[in-house]
């Protein structure tokens, strides 16, 4: 088997994985009776299982945007991809690399302002 298949496996692994925690989430919300009661914290102030999870399924997004960007930039990265067509893999990573500078990134700088 040629690495690259195995890194695209794992980006996929870690965007199922992601995709996974983030529906698990969004079942405890359900059961726990909407939102407002799944996001607030314990009384000892630890964050609820519903929020760890969709933290942990968005950061496992962000990671699988990250790495399809740097298979596309990497030569060879994505075996299937004939030529140099940049703008197929800056239409697969928009929007994951637009979640991370909306989530990731904007509330750094804002807080830094602060």
């Amino acid at each position: 088997m040629e690495w690259g298949v195995v890194l695209i496996l794992t980006a996929f692994i870690a965007g199922y994985g992601g995709v996974g925690l983030t529906a698990a989430a969004f079942v405890m919300v359900a059961r726990q009776g909407g939102w407002r009661q799944a996001m607030r914290s314990a009384p000892d102030g630890r964050s609820s299982l519903p929020r760890r999870l969709m933290v942990a399924g968005a950061l496992l997004g962000a990671v699988f945007g990250c790495a399809v960007a740097v298979l596309f930039l990497i030569p060879g990265g994505i075996p299937w991809r004939m030529g140099s067509d940049w703008a197929t893999g800056l239409t697969a990573v928009l929007p994951a690399l637009a979640a991370v500078w909306y989530f990731i990134i904007r509330p750094a700088f804002a807080a830094r302002r602060h």
